[in-house]
């Protein structure tokens, strides 16, 4: 939409003033002269820059707000490739184990241990070329798909997406270097094949009696979870790196100590089987607890997906949970709550004016929100040693928002929890902080907390009181706005939010029905909404991000149940001879079939019941280490049984194609296989 500059500032409520000018030079005049002409003109307090120095700044803005999607996005990535990890490690650990006969046949005719640890590794550096390269033209056909999509609500610039040589190079060396060091492991394994082993047909998995891996894998364990414990309590500042590496460390220690519980649980999670389904359940059951080793690095694959999606869920269970109590308790006085419903748009006077002047309304506290540096907490000072005292002339400190209230209405609108001294009202230069964060820098009521603002420079506000919890707006930094707004940038100094009580007698829904029509005859923006409903699309929104990362692990879990299916393909051509012989003593194709899906679904349900004790234990410690005031951790066991029930589902999915394949083994070629 482009609007005249006049209708612009009106809608906008910019009075007369303007954000910035365009200039362009005359021919042989550059941006850099032109700017300095400029800045002789104008007044000292306006900034004056080239254009080129003008799109660099956009440029660099435009590429904050894509990193907050493209970080996670790369995150995801990650973890798909981790849990693809474990899916190309078990597939060459069944390989080499049906090609111990032909590696030792090759070990017997004198080919060297570096010989063959080459031809499995060269193998595996081919299927990662291939895989992604494939891989590449997948992706840049989606993001070919998703510029089409987006596309159509904003403006992009035409053609398809560059296929850059840093992506290409980039997306080989993932590939290639995630499917050798998953190789590497199986590679070395086979070099231990000893040239006896080509007159054996069998080999036993005696991994879960492995002194060494009970002990790595318990090494494993505690550096993952005390990983994870000194990053959520900041004992150490890696941020999701250290997370990330933590829970790495975790995952490989349970695929580690894995086959020391495999064969037991999964005993104990087909117990019901063979009373229920008879000998294809006893089969399904035993087959899944005859490799243990095979069953630990399937699962946990899904088992990755599996505790991210639970991390995922009580997390935002918590939030949820906590936004709802505390609004609903905190707010509990406000009827209506008018908003511009995006940004920090705001709404102009005309709003809170024609509010106060409805017959319904008893009270209306108006909220203001602005940028500021606080300049003595203990950030600000970490920031400084970092940094220095200014940068670009103006003072380091830490960027924060404080809000601003009507201190005749908001102590009897708003409900603020152990209210320290208990206040009624904020006089000019005070200000109200969260005890969190007062607690943090030291400061306790009367101290004095210096803050600095790009319009009028440094102020000294007294700290009147601490609140325990954020109050509706979620800003630690409370003060009127008679001493906000002189300070407040004039962009923004406007009225972004009303909360509103109705007189006795008076039904929200009905005042809203009232006074929307009215409301916006006087500010189109406005948007008016009972608490129910404003605190309904809050939630919305997180519910939105909370999908959508959904969706990313999605992902994961479906590279995760690949590898199922992957598994037990190759672990029927392993048993071709097994097959054969239970078709040949009378078991029917329905049977078999049915018992490779309960393979397959007890394979599955090992990898979620992994998944949701590891993500359970995540979430709660994520939660905790979250450290906000109300945020508690939510685990909502209808949630939880539902997630197990859809991992034992996908793992019958996964098995259909592979049953399938098993009930067409021609019996007599199978038993005379060798």
């Amino acid at each position: 939409m482009i609007l005249t500059t006049p209708t612009a500032q009106e809608l906008l409520n910019k009075g007369s003033g303007i954000d910035y000018v365009l200039a362009a030079t005359e021919p042989g005049v550059s941006q850099a002269e032109l700017a300095k002409t400029l800045r002789s003109i104008v007044s000292r307090d306006l900034e004056v820059v080239t254009g080129k120095t003008f799109v660099a700044e956009n440029e660099g803005s435009v590429s904050r707000v894509i990193e907050l999607f493209t970080q996670p996005i790369l995150a995801f990535g990650f973890i798909s490739v981790f849990v693809g990890a474990f899916v190309i490690y078990n597939t060459f650990s069944i390989i080499v184990a049906q090609r111990t006969r032909e590696l030792a046949l090759l070990r017997a005719v004198g080919a060297g241990r570096t010989q063959v640890l080459g031809s499995v590794m060269l193998e595996a550096v081919v299927i990662g070329l291939v895989a992604s390269t494939l891989g590449i033209l997948a992706g840049w056909l989606l993001a070919t798909g998703i510029k089409g999509a987006i596309g159509a609500s904003i403006t992009l610039p035409p053609g398809a997406p560059a296929l850059t040589l840093d992506a290409v190079v980039v997306g080989l060396l993932v590939g290639i270097v995630a499917t050798t060091v998953s190789a590497a492991i199986p590679a070395m394994r086979a070099t231990r094949i000893a040239p006896v082993a080509a007159i054996a047909s069998v080999a036993i998995d005696r991994s879960d009696t492995s002194r060494g891996r009970r002990l790595l894998g318990a090494l494993l364990l505690v550096a993952g979870t005390a990983m994870i414990v000194a990053t959520a309590t900041q004992a150490i500042s890696l941020g999701l790196a250290g997370v990330g590496t933590g829970a790495v460390l975790m995952f490989l220690s349970l695929a580690t100590l894995g086959p020391l519980a495999a064969a037991p649980m999964s005993r104990a999670l087909g117990s019901p089987l063979p009373a229920l389904r008879g000998i294809a359940g006893v089969i399904g059951r035993e087959n899944a607890a005859r490799n243990p080793k095979r069953t630990t690095v399937t699962a946990v694959a899904l088992s990755v997906g599996v505790s991210l999606v639970v991390v995922v869920t009580v997390l935002a269970a918590s939030i949820r949970s906590a936004t709802q109590n505390q609004l609903s308790n905190q707010l509990r006085n406000v009827d209506l709550v008018v908003d511009a419903g995006t940004g920090f748009a705001t709404l102009g006077p005309e709003a809170a004016a024609f509010m106060r002047s409805r017959p319904e309304v008893a009270r209306v506290n108006a909220i203001r929100y602005s940028p500021v540096m606080v300049l003595n907490s203990k950030d600000a000072s970490a920031a400084r040693a970092d940094k220095g005292p200014t940068e670009k002339g103006n003072p380091v400190g830490e960027s924060e928002f404080v809000v601003g209230l009507d201190p005749s209405t908001a102590f009897k609108v708003a409900n603020f929890e152990d209210l320290t001294p208990p206040i009624s009202t904020l006089r000019t230069n005070e200000v109200m902080v969260l005890k969190k964060v007062a607690d943090e820098n030291g400061w306790k009521p009367g101290d004095t907390i210096r803050v600095w603002f790009a319009r009028t420079g440094e102020q000294r506000w007294r700290l009147a009181a601490t609140f325990s919890t954020l109050v509706g707006t979620g800003a630690e930094y409370m003060t009127s706005i008679q001493t906000l707004s002189p300070n407040a940038p004039k962009e923004i100094d406007g009225d972004a939010t009303l909360w509103v009580t109705l007189r006795d007698g008076v039904s929200p829904d009905q005042a809203v029905r009232a006074i929307r029509p009215e409301l916006k005859k006087v500010a189109p923006a406005a948007a008016v909404n009972t608490l129910s409903a404003y605190l309904t699309t809050r939630l919305a929104i997180l519910d939105s991000i909370t999908n959508l990362i959904y969706v990313l692990l999605g992902l994961s879990i479906v590279i995760a149940l690949v590898g199922v299916a992957n598994t037990i393909s190759l672990s029927i051509h392993e048993r071709t001879r097994e097959l054969g012989l239970l078709r040949a003593v009378g078991m029917s194709r329905g049977q078999l079939a049915e018992s490779v899906r309960w393979e397959s679904a007890i394979i599955a349900l090992v990898g979620t019941v992994v998944g949701l004790a590891a993500g359970i234990v995540l979430s709660i410690i994520f939660v905790r280490a979250f450290d906000q005031p109300g945020v508690v951790p939510v685990v909502n066991p209808p949630a939880m049984l539902l997630i197990g029930a859809l991992g034992a589902a996908a793992g019958v999915l996964a098995a259909i194609g592979p049953a399938r394949r098993a009930t067409r083994v021609d019996v007599l070629s199978a038993i005379a296989t060798t």
